[in-house]
């Protein structure tokens, strides 16, 4: 990937955000800290999910859902 990706943490807008959910690349940049300001209720870093391209799109859903259903057997809610 070509750009700084964002480790979500607390934001209330990163499952919409590709900086969020984008699949990794081995080394990919992270924001240190997440850029979403609080106060303004925005954030200066959001990259829509929907604005990137189709099969892109796929790709990172398909990835993410192997992500968290991964994440579920880990936790034990599902087997």
């Amino acid at each position: 990937m070509d750009f700084c990706m964002c480790p979500g943490d607390d934001c209330p807008i990163k499952n919409k955000c590709y900086r969020y959910r984008a699949v990794q690349d081995l080394a990919q940049p992270y924001f240190r800290d997440i850029p979403y300001d609080f106060v303004k209720n925005e954030c200066q870093g959001f990259k829509d999910i929907n604005e990137t391209s189709a099969p892109v799109r796929q790709l990172n859903d398909h990835s993410w859902d192997l992500i968290v259903a991964n994440d579920r057997k880990l936790n034990g809610e599902i087997k």
